[in-house]
């Protein structure tokens, strides 16, 4: 049976314990290149070498916009897609078939398009208010165009979402590790107060 002393000592490192929980999807932010490699080499002449504000682009795909055989009706569907997502701040530059004559950016039949967005470096979560954008637009755009689908993809949105998928995984790990470990430590210490205790 423990002492008291070690139930004290026990609840401190606890109590000390607690605020870790809350920063695990931060411990486990994933870099954007491995450090010391050739694509981190490149990665920082790209920032330090060139004023350019596409050093850290993001894509976004623009799919089931309605057929159109007029391609300034095509560009114009674009355009209110793409301008309200310009004007947020963490975004420093973009490209789209609204703002260039180059049809590369456009599917067949123009149902679909590309958008090439520069992201600010020092703003954290610029990806995320640009996906919460997205998100809250597609409801009044699906009124015009309802197969529309508007995703995001690239460098920062891959990380991204390797970051939220490994948040994800070490909870349900955690979880799934918990009654284990209860009835471990309720073993070990011969008391359930002293293990639940241990186990926080």
């Amino acid at each position: 049976m423990p002492s008291r002393r070690a139930l004290l000592v026990w609840a401190i490192i606890a109590a000390l314990s607690v605020p870790l929980l809350f920063v695990l999807d931060r411990r486990l932010s994933t870099l954007g290149t491995v450090r010391g490699s050739e694509s981190a080499v490149v990665d920082r002449r790209v920032r330090e070498g060139f004023d350019s504000p596409f050093a850290t682009p993001a894509l976004l795909v623009i799919a089931g916009l309605r057929p159109s055989a007029d391609l300034d009706s095509t560009r114009a569907d674009v355009r209110a897609i793409v301008s309200p997502l310009r004007a947020n701040p963490a975004v420093t530059g973009a490209i789209s078939p609204a703002s260039s004559l180059d049809t590369l950016l456009l599917g067949a039949h123009g149902t679909a398009a590309i958008a090439i967005f520069g992201l600010r470096r020092d703003m954290p979560g610029a990806l995320d208010s640009l996906r919460a954008m997205t998100g809250a637009m597609l409801p009044a755009l699906r009124h015009i165009h309802p197969s529309l689908s508007l995703r995001w993809t690239g460098e920062q949105a891959v990380v991204e979402d390797l970051r939220r998928e490994s948040v994800r995984e070490a909870r349900t790990a955690e979880l799934r590790a918990f009654p284990v470990t209860a009835l471990i430590a309720a073993w070990a210490f011969g008391s359930v107060t002293a293990a639940l205790v241990a186990v926080i």
